[in-house]
């Protein structure tokens, strides 16, 4: 007989493995909805739901009901034309159903006129799965298309 703590752990580690087995690639969650900042034409609170939502879908493909809970914009010091984009998040996983919250910085160059460049992108949450740090630098790429 299997206890419920086990159950979850077996339960947990099944639904890994069939993501992984499944072929959860970066082109799983890339699509032509990606946000860019070459293209960005909506408003700036939607502009950020959407940049955070692709940060989850990439660290995390399978998250589901991913919703921004605040953003912000932060002038770094001593580097002209350099900004970061502070990211909260929440999202729920697709087998336990738990709420996690993830934040991302999103460090920016902003001293193009066609728009920001994407530099690097630091990101932690509060899930004890492996973040995808392979998707997290294809969207860096994908950000400046």
């Amino acid at each position: 007989m299997i206890s419920k703590g086990n159950y979850w752990v077996l339960l947990c580690f099944f639904a890994g493995f069939v993501v992984l087995a499944s072929g959860a690639s970066v082109k799983s969650w890339i699509n032509d909805d990606m946000p860019s900042f070459k293209k960005r034409n909506s408003e700036e609170k939607t502009f950020m739901a959407d940049l955070g939502k692709a940060v989850i879908k990439a660290v995390h493909p399978t998250a589901q009901k991913i919703v921004m809970i605040k953003y912000e914009i932060v002038k770094v010091k001593d580097k002209e034309n350099r900004s970061e984009i502070n990211l909260k998040m929440e999202y729920f996983g697709v087998v336990s159903n738990k709420k996690y919250i993830g934040d991302a910085v999103i460090k920016v160059d902003t001293s193009s006129k066609e728009g920001w460049e994407a530099l690097n992108i630091d990101y932690v949450d509060n899930n004890n799965l492996p973040l995808n740090r392979k998707n997290l630098q294809e969207l860096i790429k994908s950000l400046n298309r």
